[in-house]
């Protein structure tokens, strides 16, 4: 037998070891047999351990191959602090982890696209309304709060492209919670509103609506700062207020709510330049800040910047051709909106700008119907809508539409039921109202 073969040698050692012990040929020969067992043995063990080792290294390439698979096509969330390539020409940049091991392990991630998920990820936000957040989803839009004149208003209106939802859709707020000035945004199925001003001063409080349940909850926490004229916007599951002022100065600073541990924190990267009665949207991991006003001094603020989500970093874009504030904006086909608003004497406008994603070029677009501030503007069906405002006159229930394919503006039928300004508009998603508009 081969374990024999080359025992030879032993054999010889083991039988001169024999006859000196004066053991007999058959025990010595068993010794022989026990001996070339153990190194087979060793060599074995030696063999598995290579084996593993191995197959440990071929499992471990496969792991990192299918997870580098998975992430290019899943929309999942955030990576906190990661640097990655700027965020350029309304391209997508995520977080690229060399590994994908326990050091990546509970990281979020931005993608390229919805798809598959990735159940290895345990901090990301989950649920359907993190990654199909974009405007494919069909949506209504609550107007908020206001002033027309000196009269501070709470009630809601809720409206949609053909006209006014059912009354309740959204209950008024609070009697002794009159805000003008807020900001207010949709996070998961409830619907925030921060600071602001009252009759008094401005606040730092923020009030909660649950959509589900149709009630406004006071819990939660006020933010640091009180802020009125800030911008507020949704971004992967976490709630961005933006600038405002304080009744002596714009703000740069920028605080970000986390609805699942109920705390807020300040972005460490403040905004470039302090702006108040700015305009701000979102596209992909990019949130939008334009124009705005420079308090302590009259002047306004003609930079437009973007904050990368995925790199954590502020970068200027190409300024816009006229420089405002109290406009809104809003993405629609690959670039972003700019309408109405005060230029820097002071008079209402209604000229209107488009920013191209694709080449960052700002192109002049037809003026609205009415020259219009402090409004609301909402994108419903693939066209923009206008609302409400003021003239510079007296504050407006118009309406307006904007199509992009036609280059035109028309008043609608639609009119609010209360005329206000300052007020805040927030799209709801109709998937969370189980009756409908």
């Amino acid at each position: 037998m081969f374990w024999l073969a080359p025992a030879g040698f032993d054999l010889l050692f083991v039988l001169d070891l024999c006859l000196s012990l004066q053991s007999s040929l058959p025990s010595c020969l068993a010794m022989v047999i026990v001996h070339r067992l153990e190194l087979i043995i060793s060599h074995l063990s030696v063999a598995v351990g290579s084996v593993l080792w191995i197959i440990t290294r071929a499992k471990k390439r496969m792991v990192n191959f299918w997870s580098r698979q998975v992430r290019s096509s899943i929309n999942w969330g955030v990576s906190k602090g990661a640097m990655s390539t700027p965020h350029v020409n309304g391209r997508w940049t995520w977080y690229e982890a060399q590994e994908w091991d326990s050091s990546t392990r509970g990281v979020c991630h931005l993608f390229q696209s919805c798809g598959s998920r990735n159940t290895s990820c345990t901090f990301c936000y989950t649920g359907d309304r993190s990654c199909y957040r974009d405007e494919t989803e069909q949506r209504v839009s609550a107007i908020i709060g206001g002033i027309f004149f000196e009269t501070s208003i709470n009630d809601v209106e809720v409206i949609e492209q053909s006209g006014h939802c059912k009354p309740g859709l959204v209950e008024d707020t609070p009697p002794e919670w009159v805000r003008w000035g807020h900001a207010s945004a949709t996070v998961g199925s409830s619907l925030y509103v921060c600071g602001g001003r009252d009759n008094f001063e401005i606040k730092n409080s923020c009030l909660r609506y649950d959509i589900v349940r149709r009630v406004w909850e006071n819990d939660v926490s006020p933010m640091k700062f009180s802020r009125q004229g800030a911008k507020a916007v949704e971004a992967y599951g976490e709630l961005y207020i933006m600038g405002g002022h304080n009744g002596t100065h714009a703000l740069s600073s920028v605080e970000i709510f986390n609805y699942e541990d109920g705390t807020w924190r300040q972005l460490d990267v403040p905004m470039i330049h302090p702006r108040a009665d700015h305009c701000t949207a979102t596209h992909e991991d990019g949130i939008y800040a334009l124009g705005g006003r420079s308090l302590p001094d009259s002047g306004l603020v003609a930079s437009m910047e973007v904050f990368n989500i995925t790199t954590g970093q502020w970068s200027e874009l190409k300024p816009p051709n006229l420089t405002r504030a109290d406009h809104s904006c809003a993405f629609m086909e690959n670039g972003l909106l700019v309408a109405g608003g005060r230029d820097l004497s002071g008079n209402n406008i209604g000229t209107v700008d488009f920013f191209n994603l694709t080449n960052h070029q700002w192109q002049p677009m037809a003026e609205m119907v009415i020259e219009r501030y402090a409004f609301g503007l909402t994108v419903m069906n693939d066209s923009a809508t206008a609302v409400g405002g003021h003239n510079g006159v007296t504050a407006l229930k118009s309406a307006e539409q904007y199509s992009m394919g036609m280059n035109e503006w028309r008043l609608l039928e639609l009119e609010l039921d209360n005329a206000r300004s300052e007020f805040s508009i927030t799209g709801i998603p109709l998937s969370l109202l189980p009756e409908g508009c």
